[in-house]
């Protein structure tokens, strides 16, 4: 009796493999990601656009969600190009170029150039200052008044 419910069963399933295996995969991508800023920070709201990285036309164009997302779906298989939008439709930034193979899901994170959070928070000029003086003391070196005549040019009055 037991032998006879494991060959049922056996027969069963080897004959619903051949239905399973025909079952055809998507052969869709989905890429999907976020906008962020210089600073980690989500970009809410911003125009990103999906390009064909071989022929350069623009497939597809989203708004970035609350926390920066956005999702191109259904996509074939190729080279693409994220860019990110700004107000005169000038590009902001872009991803790196994606290879995306038939049904693959690909995530990526695009940053907004700026500052780096450190430069930023002391300024340009007194971040270049500080980031010399910390070098120079590192290596040993004390400044403590400039010696000597100046070696620029002068200009006539």
């Amino acid at each position: 009796m037991n032998r006879s419910i494991f060959a049922l069963l056996l027969v069963v399933s080897l004959a619903t493999l051949p239905v399973a295996a025909q079952l055809p995969s998507s052969p869709l991508a989905l890429i999907s990601g976020r906008v962020l800023t210089a600073y980690g920070q989500s970009v809410p709201d911003a125009p990103v656009r999906l390009r064909d990285a071989r022929d350069a036309r623009v497939l597809d164009t989203q708004i970035t969600k609350k926390e920066g997302e956005f999702a191109f779906r259904p996509v074939d298989g190729g080279t693409y190009i994220i860019e990110v939008i700004g107000e005169n439709r000038n590009v902001l930034a872009t991803s790196p170029l994606l290879g995306v193979d038939p049904g693959a899901t690909l995530a990526v994170i695009i940053r907004l150039p700026g500052d780096k959070p450190l430069l930023a928070f002391f300024g340009h000029k007194t971040a270049a200052a500080v980031l010399v003086a910390s070098v120079a003391a590192a290596a040993g070196v004390l400044v403590k008044a400039a010696t000597g005549q100046d070696a620029s040019p002068t200009r006539p009055q």
